[in-house]
């Protein structure tokens, strides 16, 4: 497929978005930078809003609308890479944007501009986290940063130098997508898997300063949720992911996903409690496997240069873990009750 030099395609992900659709569309339609495709991927929505997907795309000839079976935000972004990727021509430039979420006018512009500026193979932006109201909750801004080659990339994204996990308010080169696609079927981790890819393959990565993508804080996020065993599931396997592809190609990251496994293990070994309909047999062999994985790494972890990633807290609480698993989980319990208002 050929690249169309400067055209911006925005992949949008559409379930259940009748609230918010208009707001998400109108934000990029109305984008200073006006040479963008916007894929609208209706994900078997139940509302109206494979309908306004259509109305959109008729009123705009900058839009299709794509419909599908529901199969998840991973299989809605993959249809639309999918859709692209499969004509002659397409965009040299990709983007992605939720459907609950809206952008500053000149995000995309300032995108594009430090794109070109650094040649980068992809640049980030900051997020500010709000409420459906429209309430600043938390403003995550970007310091101005360069990062060349794969192991920077990976480096900055992996020690928390900037390069975020998710990806919304990021702008790529259509290269780094030709062969990459968004694991299906997995609840958590799959912004974990795609970023760690794009990096890896990076020739060169740069932060833009602001804040012009708005995330809007759902009720029922997951990342807010109840625990599930297929959340747990998700979470190994992104460690595993990790660990694997740095242990192979970049040993000099593996204590990044050293301090990952712990972490996960940790973080686990207490979710276990939290995790509702999980018969007795099953939560005990997840709390092996998380004792298996700790007692492998940690030490491993704690021989290594890397500062605590997490803070002082997390180091305390991997430590606290290591003398003593169930008074940790004991502990960790109290907080997470606390934290629900329970």
């Amino acid at each position: 497929m050929a690249p169309q030099r400067d055209t911006i395609a925005v992949i949008v992900p559409v379930y259940q978005a009748e609230a918010t659709l208009d707001r998400c569309v109108a934000s990029l339609t109305g984008q200073t930078y006006r040479d963008v495709e916007i894929l609208l991927v209706d994900d078997g929505s139940t509302d109206s809003s494979p309908a306004l997907c259509d109305q959109w795309a008729a009123k705009d000839g900058r839009i299709t609308a794509l419909h599908q079976a529901n199969g998840g935000v991973s299989a809605a972004r993959n249809a639309a890479l999918d859709h692209l990727f499969a004509r002659e021509e397409g965009p040299a430039l990709l983007a992605f944007a939720d459907s609950d979420d809206y952008l500053d006018p000149d995000l995309l512009a300032n995108l594009h501009a430090a794109l070109e500026e650094t040649g980068a193979d992809f640049v980030q932006g900051g997020v500010v986290t709000e409420t459906p109201g429209g309430k600043a909750l938390t403003r995550r801004d970007v310091p101005r940063a360069l990062f060349e080659g794969p192991e920077a990339c990976l480096e900055g994204y992996l020690d928390r130098r900037g390069i975020q996990v998710f990806p919304v308010c990021k702008l790529y080169r259509r290269r780094l997508w030709e062969d990459l696609r968004f694991p299906v079927g997995v609840p958590v981790g799959e912004d974990a898997f795609t970023t760690l890819e794009c990096c890896a393959s990076a020739r060169r990565a740069a932060l833009v300063p602001g804040a012009g993508y708005h995330y809007v804080m759902a009720p029922g996020s997951l990342t807010r949720g109840k625990r599930t065993e297929a959340n747990l599931a998700g979470y190994l396997r992104e460690a595993e992911t990790r660990m694997a592809l740095l242990e192979e190609k970049f040993p000099a990251l593996a204590p990044y996903g050293w301090e990952t496994w712990v972490y996960r293990a940790v973080q686990g070994y207490g979710d276990l409690d939290l995790v509702e309909h999980f018969d007795q047999r099953s939560r005990e062999e997840w709390r092996a496997l998380f004792l298996e994985k700790f007692r492998l790494y940690y030490p491993k972890y704690r021989q290594s240069a890397i500062p605590p990633r997490r803070g002082r807290a997390a180091a305390v609480n991997y430590a606290l873990f290591a003398l003593c698993p169930p008074l940790q989980r004991g502990l960790y319990r109290a907080w997470a009750r606390r934290r629900r208002g329970g």
